[in-house]
């Protein structure tokens, strides 16, 4: 799973690279973003809107937003035939905004956090689904009125590719390319083109390291939780 990634590209760097052409509220750098926090993502390719989502997807049925904390990543594996994310998964496919994630390796009782993302520090786009969840909540004698939707998401995971496995036996699916940013986020797709997609992405190209154990707190936001420790490459 992926459970912590970073967002600390500038936003006129991200409005180049994905060319957005609007965006919905102020976006700051992030360097630890933990699961039901906020997220950025592209749902639409015209126009391209960059909005916050919550991380976590909350499906329609749900009783209240808890649900959304346990399911922050859905397996491309088997994403088409869950029910709670397979409407997502044939309509409502989006892009998360990303430069680096996090693994934890396990050591024995120790869980060693690892950062991973390019060479060239360049951003690149998760693979996600999202749905809208309206709560509803009891104002006086008027009865039950409908509250704005809550969007969440989650993001796709694959196995892991060779950088990858040796910290953890999955990753993320991610999208480096326009061709297949567009295909990701036009609509009905083939399950065979939406597989492909969702292919390990090639190690060339990226690199890790070990990083400070602090980023395991959630809410832990010191740019230095993103350097290497000393003695790592």
């Amino acid at each position: 799973m992926c459970g912590r990634f970073t967002l600390a590209t500038p936003l006129d760097v991200l409005i180049e690279v994905f060319k957005i052409q609007e965006v919905d509220g102020a976006i700051q750098a992030r360097c630890n973003i933990a699961p039901t926090q906020e997220i950025y993502a592209l749902r639409d390719c015209s126009p391209r809107r960059l909005e916050p989502l919550r991380w976590g997807l909350i499906p329609p049925w749900a009783k209240g937003p808890e649900v959304g904390s346990r399911m922050i990543n859905a397996r491309c594996e088997t994403v088409a035939e869950k029910p709670s994310y397979r409407r997502a998964f044939r309509g409502q496919r989006c892009l998360i905004l990303a430069d680096g994630f996090y693994e934890w390796k396990k050591e024995g009782r120790e869980r060693l956090p690892y950062l991973f993302r390019r060479k060239d520090r360049r951003p690149f786009a998760f693979a996600g689904i999202w749905e809208s969840w309206i709560p509803r909540d009891s104002k006086g004698s008027g009865g039950m009125q409908q509250a704005d939707p809550v969007l969440s998401a989650s993001l796709l995971t694959t196995e892991a590719n060779a950088l990858v496995e040796p910290v953890h036996p999955r990753m993320p699916v991610i999208l480096q390319e326009e061709k297949s940013w567009e295909a990701w986020l036009r609509g009905p797709a083939s399950l065979e083109l939406l597989q492909e997609l969702c292919r390990p992405l090639p190690s060339e190209g990226w690199l890790s390291h070990r990083v400070d154990k602090k980023v395991n707190k959630a809410g832990y936001e010191d740019p230095s939780c993103m350097d290497a420790l000393e003695g790592e490459v």
